[in-house]
């Protein structure tokens, strides 16, 4: 308790400020002596609580330093670390609220407050598939979000471009477009996809090398799901349970027969190479550029003209875009479909332990509605 207050002077004194005289120890009168049972509320709901965070809080570390109820998120700041706040815990939790110096800090029901068994197993039960939608990214395509990488183009005739006659000069440039520039459509559109899958896709195939791929995060945040069950079972109807045991779960995807590299994750770690960039490519027509060419008046002679595409190169980069994002995000796109070829033979898996937990949890509870 003393380092807790420790905790708490340190960071007043970090702001140039006398810490508040109330002191942990006078908001955890329960926490200094043996922890008194908690009597439970006379509602159905049994007063099952869970901490919430709001977006007040200033990461000053106070909270979860001092309770194991809290986490630490990337930026430091502050989030409940479960659902579920035991009865036990409710003391310490309060004490934290009171000196939490931006009231970011407050108790609200927890969602797995029942009435009875029927109605806590039906939320348990259907808690996995929240999970998996919550843990799914965004895979959605925006082109805007990846820079055009090709060579460094002639945006300008040269000396060598000066031409007396108009038609000549726009015929020019247009030639110099189709011949030199456009060929590197279907290159664009893979250094594209190159970056969408290496941000955006890894996560479902570059299972060894990234901790934090899809099937480990989801794993992670399945467990601490029934952790919260697990403690929410406890306080509910007065069970015993090995929240540490029943909460263990570590679940990967079933591999193909070149193991991590099956078809699915092969296509996703190659996509760039398979017909994508082919088919985009496809539907931008060069033909469509040649009223972009732009004439102007010659710089090296008098009654003379050179030709422009940088508006042209402009239009073409944002037709790229369009249609490379158009048709990642179709019904032709075949990225959604192989996401789900790969995901759903683990949400088989993890749908098949989590209801040999659910099993685990009815043996355990009350036969009779609370």
């Amino acid at each position: 308790m003393d380092s807790i207050n420790n905790i708490m002077n340190n960071f007043y004194k970090s702001l140039g400020e006398a810490a508040p005289q109330k002191t942990l120890n006078d908001a955890f009168p329960s926490v200094t002596g043996s922890i008194a049972e908690e009597e439970k509320a006379s509602d159905g709901t049994n007063g099952l609580k869970r901490i919430c965070i709001n977006e007040n809080c200033s990461a000053c570390g106070i909270c979860y330093g001092s309770s194991e109820h809290f986490a630490a998120l990337a930026d430091g700041k502050a989030a409940n670390k479960y659902k579920v706040l035991p009865q036990k815990a409710i003391k310490e939790v309060e004490g934290i609220i009171e000196m939490c110096p931006s009231n970011a800090i407050s108790l609200a029901d927890s969602e797995y407050a029942s009435e009875n068994v029927s109605q806590f197993l039906e939320k348990a039960k259907e808690a996995y598939k929240k999970v998996i939608e919550d843990t799914l990214p965004n895979v959605e395509f925006n082109g805007n979000n990846y820079e055009i990488k090709c060579p460094d183009f002639n945006l300008r005739s040269d000396r060598r471009g000066v031409s007396k006659s108009y038609d000549r000069t726009d015929r020019d440039g247009f030639r110099y477009f189709k011949n030199s520039v456009f060929p590197y459509t279907k290159q664009i559109i893979q250094n594209m996809l190159i970056d969408y899958k290496t941000s955006t896709l890894s996560t479902f195939y570059n299972i060894k090398n990234d901790p934090n791929n899809f099937y480990n995060q989801t794993n992670e945040k399945l467990s601490a799901e029934l952790a919260s069950i697990a403690m929410a079972a406890k306080d509910l109807f007065d069970i015993e349970i090995d929240i540490e045991k029943f909460q263990e779960l570590s679940i990967q995807p079933q591999t193909g027969i070149k193991g991590l590299k099956d078809i699915y994750s092969y296509r996703l770690e190659h996509l760039e190479e398979i017909y994508i960039a082919d088919t985009v490519a496809n539907e931008i027509d060069v033909d469509g550029y040649q009223y972009y060419v732009e004439i102007e008046d010659s710089p090296y002679a008098n009654d003379k003209y050179t030709w422009c595409i940088l508006e042209l190169v402009r239009e073409w980069y944002k037709d790229i875009r369009r249609e490379l994002t158009f048709y990642m995000n179709s019904y032709d796109s075949p990225i959604h479909e192989i996401i789900n070829d790969m995901k759903l033979p683990y949400e088989g898996q993890v749908k098949s332990a989590w209801e040999d937990k659910m099993t685990v949890l009815s043996k355990l509870l009350p036969t009779k509605t609370a």
